[in-house]
């Protein structure tokens, strides 16, 4: 089982600019949805997204890769990765990617979506999701 996780503040503020850039509205939000309501279902289903992953079964391998390490140094992570898995990975084909998918990049780099939240969101807005999900986010390393 491989589970990759993101910092939920990045996530939401992520999903914020590409509405504004794309003029899509997407990630679950309902038509008409209100941007309260809309952030209460996120933060749920972020919630359960953290509970599944931490109920795999014992018996099962389990990699964990968080967005920001990847980012950080995706030829690490892609190593670290390969080994876990038996295979060669080529760190490579990440820049590819990416610009063959730049429309969908809110930030010019990966580098700069990592702690958007604290430009991004309001105090409050922070608050609230830490508050909702900072003892689920502890085990990876995120703090307030």
């Amino acid at each position: 089982m491989i589970d990759c996780v993101r910092d939920p503040r990045d996530v939401l503020a992520s999903i914020r600019l590409f509405a504004a850039k794309t003029g899509v509205d997407g990630f679950g939000r309902r038509s008409g949805e209100t941007e309260a309501s809309y952030v209460t279902r996120f933060l749920e289903r972020f919630a359960g997204k953290l509970d599944g992953m931490v109920q795999t079964p014992a018996a099962m391998e389990r990699m964990v890769i968080r967005y920001e390490d990847l980012v950080k140094d995706i030829g690490a992570v892609a190593a670290s990765l390969g080994d876990w898995l038996g295979l060669s990975l080529d760190a490579s084909v990440e820049e590819r990617s990416r610009s063959e998918n730049a429309s969908h990049l809110t930030t010019d780099t990966p580098e700069q979506s990592v702690g958007r939240w604290r430009r991004d969101l309001t105090p409050d807005e922070a608050e609230a999701v830490w508050t909702a999900l900072g003892p689920k986010l502890l085990r990876y390393g995120y703090t307030q």
